[in-house]
């Protein structure tokens, strides 16, 4: 089809062009929708999929723990605000829990937690707009909490020996705060 509409442009033909390329994709500008979730809401998604990306089946990490990774190794796993890849560690991306609507926000799909499922960052950006049907993926089982926590457990260990840490960074204080919400 493309070459057809190069083709009619070549020969002068840019209205028919115009009605080939239109017919053949039509633009269907994607509506902007606020997306806002809090970390509370995050925590229990997190929690019901068992910190399992629901697309690749890897089990990621609860960012609390990843900050205090961060803090406690910061050769090791580097950490910037903005993830610049020269400064932060890969793992951010690939272990760092996000959400994901199944039904992307942009075509009309909810906040709700039935719509929202884990995944990684890095899938996340894969998937971007794309439902998992054009993309052949399937959704996975959520995993089991009592079985993967996402280092939830040790992170909160790790506080309550050192409350000092707290104080180090804000992410660290956050993410503490939204586990003891959740009773950890």
């Amino acid at each position: 089809m493309i070459s057809k509409v190069c083709n009619d442009i070549e020969n002068g033909h840019l209205n028919n062009a115009r009605l080939q390329a239109n017919a053949a994709w039509p633009f269907s500008p994607q509506i902007a929708v606020k997306r806002s979730i809090t970390s509370k809401q995050l925590m229990a998604l997190w929690l019901r999929d068992g910190f399992i990306d629901r697309y690749t089946g890897q089990r990621l990490l609860f960012p609390g723990a990843l900050h205090l990774l961060s803090e406690l190794m910061p050769q090791e796993f580097p950490y910037h605000k903005n993830w610049k890849l020269d400064q932060c560690h890969t793992i951010y991306y690939e272990l760092y829990p996000s959400h994901d609507h199944i039904q992307a926000a942009a075509l009309g799909g909810s906040n709700n937690l039935d719509n929202l499922v884990t995944c990684s960052m890095l899938v996340n950006a894969k998937k971007g707009h794309w439902t998992i049907d054009q993309l052949g993926w399937m959704l996975l089982s959520a995993g089991r909490v009592s079985e993967w926590d996402g280092q939830t457990a040790w992170f909160m260990r790790m506080v309550e020996t050192s409350p000092s840490l707290l104080n180090t960074h804000k992410s660290i204080a956050k993410w503490h705060k939204v586990a003891r919400v959740h009773n950890y």
